[in-house]
């Protein structure tokens, strides 16, 4: 047996401010640690998380010499694992702000129902909004919910860099909704139709971890971003998915909010990684089937499968996460009875693609055959092959794989301005 020692500071900061003073959350999460193949310890431990924080940045790590490399690379995957889990669980942002701002732009944004509980007549007979705007930003952005379909109960949530002014995080509702109603810029800004991961099983807009993530794209990347909760299987199978990316896609395209630069379009990206990888690629094929302008796909490890197995599928399959069988019955719940096989897509006809592939993703073969068919049709692509990065690692700003990502996304969007 050998003896190795790794420090992952980062890991160990953000837990600990998501569980300050949660000792059953902190229970729970060692109790997880203690089930992986890695013996793991921890110093200096102490019944407060605040003193905990401060004193534990080492875990030494037992394992056999001949397999430090792929024990190391496999536990900070784990622990980030964890960390996306009860960060899902325990931190949703479905606040009552959200609600309210709701309740109050849906009049503005879309034509108001005829009747019912979302709005009170206001001066003049004029329908008035219940509850209060979410006029006070997070990490420096804005958020609102919209329905875009009430017959699918469709709904988007929206992120916009928070006004300017020292006090425009206080102001009235007239002047939040007001300053919501402006077109974005006079100078060009790109509107990312972002589709959330889970397999088209699980997650949604309003899950924590992609709050997080759409409000970075808006801070780092300069973007706005419609983040879509479209229908999940088992319940709604294919092509349910695809008509909601594709209704959202036509919405946000006709918004006059979303148009800027002296053209005033509206500059959109589909983006989306697992399953909303997928979703954002055929969404793109019907934008080009119809003739609605895409600036841009933004694929983070894509969810695309086909006949047979891939080489990557059968030496990673169940090493980071995710097992064949997993992968399998996911698939199997999307696709209709009729569809036993899943297939490679053929590629779309957009200007330009940005591929993101981790090198510990199951599917990786596969994501790659996508992004070298890309590039075999004509296609300008820009394939970011990460090779010691594991999936969902663009969720959480702890590794250097993340900020070359932003990167990189930050610099594709600028190609269209």
């Amino acid at each position: 047996m050998g003896f190795t020692e790794i420090r992952f500071p980062a890991i160990i900061s953000s837990l600990w401010l998501l569980l300050s003073g949660r000792n059953r959350a902190l229970k729970s999460f060692i109790e997880q640690v203690r089930e992986f193949p890695v013996q793991i310890s921890f110093h200096h431990c102490s019944s407060s998380p605040r003193v905990l924080s401060s004193r534990v940045s080492r875990i030494p790590l037992l394992f056999p010499d001949d397999r430090c490399h792929g024990a190391i690379v496999g536990l900070i995957g784990r622990l980030n694992f964890v960390l996306f889990s009860v960060i899902s669980a325990g931190a949703e942002r479905g606040s009552p702000e959200h609600v309210g701002a709701h309740l109050q732009l849906q009049a503005r944004l879309q034509p108001p129902p005829a009747a019912g509980r979302d709005v009170q007549p206001g001066p003049g007979g004029v329908p008035r909004p219940e509850g209060a705007g979410q006029r006070h930003p997070v990490d420096g952005v804005i958020s609102f919910d919209v329905i875009i379909d009430r017959s699918t109960n469709l709904l988007s949530r929206v992120y916009r860099p928070a006004p300017a002014g020292p006090d425009a995080s206080l102001a009235a509702p007239a002047a939040f909704l007001a300053e919501i109603d402006r077109p974005l810029s006079a100078a060009p800004v790109s509107v990312i139709v972002f589709f959330h991961g889970g397999s088209f099983a699980h997650s949604s807009s309003n899950s924590a971890i992609y709050d997080s993530l759409c409000r970075r794209f808006v801070s780092m990347c300069g973007a706005v971003v419609v983040s879509v909760s479209y229908r999940r299987s088992p319940e709604f199978r294919f092509p349910c998915a695809y008509d909601d990316g594709w209704a959202a896609l036509k919405w946000a395209s006709t918004r006059p909010w979303l148009r800027s630069g002296r053209d005033s379009k509206v500059r959109i990206f589909l983006a989306g990684d697992s399953s909303g990888g997928n979703i954002a690629h055929n969404v793109a094929l019907r934008a080009v089937e119809s003739g609605i302008e895409i600036s841009g796909n933004i694929l983070l490890n894509p969810m695309f499968g086909g006949e047979g197995r891939k080489e990557s599928e059968l030496m990673l399959d169940g090493k980071y996460f995710v097992t064949l069988q997993d992968r399998d019955w996911y698939w199997r719940a999307f696709l209709p009875r009729a569809l036993t096989a899943t297939t490679l897509p053929a590629t779309p006809s957009v200007p330009t693609a940005l591929v993101v592939v981790a090198g510990f993703d199951l599917i990786r073969d596969w994501q790659l055959a996508y992004a070298d068919g890309l590039k075999k049709a004509g296609q300008s692509v820009k394939l970011l092959h990460l090779m010691q990065a594991t999936i969902g690692f663009y969720l959480l700003p702890n590794n250097n794989h993340f900020f070359e990502v932003m990167e990189e996304i930050r610099t594709f969007l600028s190609s269209d301005c």
